[in-house]
């Protein structure tokens, strides 16, 4: 017995040291990129975050993985916040969007820089994690804001889409830094503007998927 909780104090231990060291990675390329530099090499990275090349390919195989790390990570925030709160629809979908543009405040830098070239629905059939752990954040609010407005819940994916082009990090970080708007205002506009796309998204395949009765 002895020997079994000497096993697993060396394979907590062995867990925290990883965890800390794939931290040390993320923060150091969010450090970078704050600065406005990339890493070109997984070497670049490792010796910023002052480790070698060898100990950093224990954690990551390249830089590519290390971005999807950090975007699993704000990601996975986001859905946990939105999974604990109480409210349904449009008041939920406005607190977790509230909650995005201050993520977007604090880590916009880095997220502008490590944005996926691929389209929102290849990631999302594709199950790339930062992409699903977004869609999980939102569902439960876009799910419920198709009902109040009366349209049908088979448009949860296309909601999800138009969701993910309106609150682009790039095009808040505008509103905010370039027209002067603040956190509050960009929150209302973009949630009045998404909800008007998708009701001008569902007349346009309305063919596709038929109304349904509002749920008051």
């Amino acid at each position: 017995m002895k020997k079994d909780a000497a096993q697993m104090g060396r394979g907590a231990a062995a867990h925290q040291r990883t965890e800390m060291r794939r931290a040390q990675l993320l923060e150091a390329m969010a450090a970078m990129m704050r600065k406005g530099t990339l890493p070109h090499t997984l070497s670049d990275l490792a010796k910023a975050a002052g480790m070698s090349t060898a100990t950093s390919y224990r954690y990551f195989q390249s830089l590519d993985e290390v971005a999807q790390a950090y975007l699993v990570k704000v990601m996975t925030e986001l859905r946990d916040f939105a999974n604990s709160r109480p409210e349904t629809g449009r008041e939920l979908l406005h607190v977790v969007s509230r909650f995005w543009i201050n993520v977007v405040m604090e880590h916009g830098a880095v997220l502008v820089q490590i944005r996926s070239r691929r389209g929102f629905f290849d990631r999302l059939h594709g199950k790339v994690a930062s992409t699903v752990r977004g869609h999980e954040a939102r569902k439960r609010a876009l799910y419920g804001v198709l009902l109040e407005e009366g349209l049908p819940v088979s448009l949860q994916e296309d909601a999800a889409m138009l969701y993910n082009t309106m609150f682009d990090p790039r095009d808040i970080l505008d509103l905010i830094n370039l027209r002067g708007l603040d956190p509050d205002r960009v929150t209302d506009v973009l949630i009045q503007s998404f909800v008007g796309a998708l009701k001008g998204w569902h007349r346009g395949m309305g063919d596709l998927h038929p109304a349904i009765t509002a749920v008051k």
